[in-house]
């Protein structure tokens, strides 16, 4: 088996608008999620350092139990906990155009 260098060199200088897409997807998924994250975890933060045990609690609790479980796991539980709740029934999408 060859590998084929034109074939690779055209990809990478002129790539085609649908691996463009996806990068920009890409690219917009991750800043929503720094966006999302900045600001879920800068009052959950303040709230943990908190004095008043009405907010450090709960904020204890919640970063344990994130910390404490694999991603896979939170993501499995959010998809089929969203989806059995009738609050967000995910599309199928093709993987490929």
């Amino acid at each position: 088996m060859n590998f084929d260098w034109p074939y690779f060199w055209q990809q990478l200088l002129r790539p085609s608008s649908a691996f463009l897409h996806g990068l920009w997807l890409t690219f917009s998924l991750a800043v929503a999620g720094q966006a999302i994250g900045m600001a879920l975890g800068l009052p959950l933060a303040l709230a943990r350092r908190s004095r008043a045990r009405s907010l450090s609690w709960p904020a204890r609790l919640y970063i344990h139990l994130m910390r404490g479980t694999p991603l896979l796991v939170q993501i499995v539980f959010i998809y089929t906990g969203l989806a059995a709740a009738n609050i967000l029934r995910f599309q199928i999408f093709p993987s490929a155009p």
